[in-house]
């Protein structure tokens, strides 16, 4: 992944330009006044994008997003002032500062673009990173279910539908946030996959406690309640299948919904991975295109501009 922080040391220096000299007029220092407002964002917005990169490569997807929206606000703040600077560039009578702020607002712009594709990958990762937590624990969950409707010993029966029960709310948790992000990126067939899985989550849950139900009935010698128990699992057990049926059937009629050959997530989200991924990359590209652009703005008028002291 490129980093913002290749491109801030540069950009800082082209911040700290400060026209000087040949025109003294009001407009000019109204302009300086307005770039070093521009800036002041600028440096805020681009350490909090700095930090959420940091959170992006550590796998730490969710604490990215806030610092997103924080360095995401001091850039829009940042290109405000720097279109006020650009009103006063036009009053100067030099076209190439005119010309130079553009460009100075086209980077921000970039560079906000970048940020916010970078933010939307980080939330797609998100949803594949709680893809690879979802399916071994749901298998898991099944099987302790499975291994506790064929354990003899009432007690090892229910701690094993014990345990399965207790991995059940962090699936939940899982899917609830699959939902949430899938919904922000309109990735609404794969929200309604999730919202699919979510209600199987709850019969499983009802076979565990009915299981434990009917084992400590068991301990209890309580027969007619040990049957009423293994009746009410019996339909939960038709039910479940007939749900996990139908989330088989939605996933093998839709193609996003599929993994591709050497992926372990649904094409959906591969393919939009791959697409914010092309697309930060490409905005940071033309930040720099810009950047260059003000370099040689300064270079063709050396006696124009000059670092502030």
């Amino acid at each position: 992944m490129k980093k913002i922080k290749e491109f801030i040391g540069t950009f800082f220096i082209i911040f700290t330009i400060l026209l000087s000299g040949c025109v003294k007029n009001i407009s000019i220092d109204d302009w300086n006044d307005q770039i070093d407002t521009a800036n002041d964002y600028a440096i805020k917005g681009t350490d909090y994008i700095t930090q959420a990169e940091g959170k992006v490569n550590n796998g730490n997807y969710e604490e990215s997003l806030s610092l997103f929206d924080n360095g995401i606000e001091q850039l829009n703040l940042s290109i405000s002032a720097g279109e006020k600077a650009l009103e006063y560039s036009g009053d100067t009578g030099m076209d190439f500062l005119t010309e130079y702020t553009n460009e100075y607002i086209y980077n921000k712009k970039e560079l906000k673009e970048y940020a916010e594709n970078l933010k939307k990958y980080a939330m797609v990762m998100m949803l594949i990173e709680n893809g690879k937590n979802i399916d071994p624990s749901f298998n898991a969950t099944v099987s302790l279910i499975s291994t506790a409707e064929n354990t003899e010993g009432y007690s090892d029966t229910i701690q094993l539908f014990q345990r399965a029960k207790d991995n059940i709310p962090k699936i939940k948790e899982y899917i609830e946030n699959s939902v949430t992000y899938g919904t922000i990126l309109g990735l609404d067939v794969y929200v309604e996959y999730m919202g699919k899985l979510s209600p199987l989550m709850d019969i499983l849950e009802k076979l565990c406690n009915e299981g434990i139900e009917w084992a400590e009935a068991g301990i209890n010698n309580d027969q007619e309640k040990m049957n009423t128990h293994i009746t009410v699992y019996g339909n939960l057990v038709d039910e479940f299948s007939q749900a996990l049926d139908n989330l088989i059937e939605m996933q093998t009629q839709n193609p996003d919904l599929q993994r591709e050959v050497g992926e372990d997530a649904f094409s959906i989200l591969t393919n939009l991975r791959d697409q914010y991924e092309s697309s930060y990359e490409e905005h940071l590209n033309k930040a720099m295109e810009h950047k260059n652009k003000m370099k040689e703005i300064e270079d063709a008028h050396p006696d124009e501009f000059k670092q502030k002291e």
